[in-house]
């Protein structure tokens, strides 16, 4: 594409084509009609440059699938999928040329992008076509937790949420939710409602995985430069318009970083870190979350392993320090925040995963049998925490459990009450302060006959107030801390 040209010599009749032994080329019209997959690395490229690059590519790519016949048109389509696009997505090629007319070519178009109104970038007024021809376009959206202005709001369908309760559906993900707005099945069907999907696991050999394979990165880069490039000095390479590039010498490589951060942990180092795992699971002999995590052994390698960003800090209480392995911690020491029965990977935050392993343990010292992230039969949802009652705990009836790390959030909690209310037990609610339990209330008001009074501060006043299938206790995290350290 760039600075190229090939001899009519190169010709090759039989072919019908050049020749690509004697000058190996991208021929577009060749990988659009192969059953390949193409990736593009432009991570060497800076700025501007990318994005000229880009839109060059584009444009190449839409003139050969504008020039290829495709026999059978239900068996056959072209997928390109553009990362960081938001710079790109504004461009003439894609608002005007392949989101509205690619469908006829069998092209699909995907733009990743961290949030849809960075299209708009810096000069608003002149963006906002591409920005609603991209929204008017693309007919599958899959959105996570961003802030979702009025546009994209407006975008989406559902018959029983209005624009703000979208926004504030979307505002409530949690880490690994996804709302999907899904094009419509057909002429005349019904346009389908958006819905809310969680991801698959994460696959083997993924870098935030627990499982790790070597990469092939360098034999696949070789084994494409063979297939399709010319080097420098090639007699078809007009040098000079050429770019001098760094050399791949001078780029780090992650996996050595980590191999040397995980050389430099002391024996001391791995113990501590072995021990936050262990708090925020299963727990550990003689320690509850309800001390601080500086009362654990070795406690003094914290701040090096947070230095190392092995571990993240956080403060409850009276400035309580407790901490959370990051995913390199999970990869260097071959562990997560998995607890030994299963469940959830703990890729919540530091706050929600303390609040489920000190009601965990709080219902462990009143004698009930008790699971984190349990999963109740024939439903799909889990609960962050399920006591069941046995002959020492003090009452007969199962206690559900949610931990809302996150109160403020109306539309997550309003469904994780009717989740509550749908299994049979007492509904036991667990926030950060009293300020979350007082947003709780207000939030219940949309589903209880009665809204409990918060003109006291004291939970337990709260909680007498109330008495229904999807809430019957509001719990602050602090005093759990207290009664778990005084019980243990």
């Amino acid at each position: 594409m760039l600075s190229f040209t090939v001899d009519d010599e190169n010709w090759d009749d039989d072919l019908g084509w050049y020749d690509q032994e004697e000058v190996p080329m991208l021929d577009m019209k060749s990988v659009l009609n192969s059953d390949r997959v193409l990736l593009l690395d432009t991570g060497e490229l800076r700025g501007e440059s990318t994005e000229v690059f880009s839109v060059l590519f584009l444009s190449h790519l839409w003139t050969a699938a504008q020039a290829i016949w495709t026999p059978d048109d239900d068996d056959y389509i072209a997928n390109m999928i553009i990362e960081e696009s938001a710079n790109i997505a504004r461009n003439e090629i894609v608002y005007k040329e392949l989101l509205p007319q690619g469908r006829e070519f069998n092209i699909s178009l995907g733009l990743i992008m961290q949030f849809t109104e960075q299209v708009l970038g810096e000069d608003e007024f002149a963006n906002r076509r591409a920005y609603r021809e991209i929204l008017n376009n693309v007919n599958t959206k899959i959105i996570g937790n961003i802030a979702t202005d009025d546009l994209l709001a407006e975008s989406l369908f559902h018959e029983d949420l209005d624009v703000d309760e979208i926004k504030d559906r979307i505002s409530g993900l949690r880490r690994g939710e996804w709302v999907v707005q899904l094009p419509s099945t057909g002429f005349n069907k019904q346009k389908p409602e958006i819905l809310t999907l969680k991801p698959l696991p994460i696959p083997p050999g993924h870098s935030a995985g627990t499982f790790n394979v070597s990469a092939r990165t360098e034999e696949v880069r070789e084994r494409t430069r063979n297939l399709h490039c010319v080097n420098r000095e090639h007699e078809s390479i007009d040098n000079t318009s050429g770019v001098t590039m760094d050399s791949e010498d001078d780029i780090d490589d992650p996996e050595d970083e980590l191999d040397q951060d995980y050389d430099a942990l002391g024996d001391e180092h791995k113990t501590f870190l072995d021990m936050v795992f262990k708090a925020l699971t299963d727990g550990v002999n003689n320690y509850t979350l309800g001390q601080t995590m500086n009362d654990l052994p070795y406690s003094h390698t914290a701040n090096d392993l947070v230095d190392m960003e092995l571990l993240e800090k956080e403060t409850l209480g009276n400035r309580q320090a407790y901490y959370k392995p990051t995913e390199e911690a999970e990869i260097l020491r071959e562990k997560d925040l998995s607890p030994a029965g299963g469940g959830e990977k703990g890729n919540e935050s530091l706050v929600h995963r303390i609040g489920v392993r000190l009601i965990a343990t709080h219902y462990e010292q009143l004698g009930y049998d008790v699971e984190m992230y349990y999963k109740p039969p024939n439903r799909s949802a889990l609960v962050d925490v399920y006591a069941a009652p046995t002959a020492e705990s003090p009452g007969d009836r199962p206690k559900v459990i949610e931990v809302e790390a996150s109160p403020e959030k109306k539309g997550h909690v309003l469904e994780d009450y009717n989740t509550l209310a749908g299994i049979y037990g007492d509904a036991v609610w667990v926030v950060p302060d009293m300020g979350g339990a007082k947003s709780l209330v207000s939030h219940f008001s949309d589903v209880l006959d009665e809204t409990p009074s918060t003109r006291s501060d004291n939970f337990e006043k709260i909680s007498e107030q109330l008495d229904a299938e999807g809430a019957s206790e509001i719990i602050g995290i602090n005093n759990l801390r207290e009664e778990v350290r005084e019980n243990n």
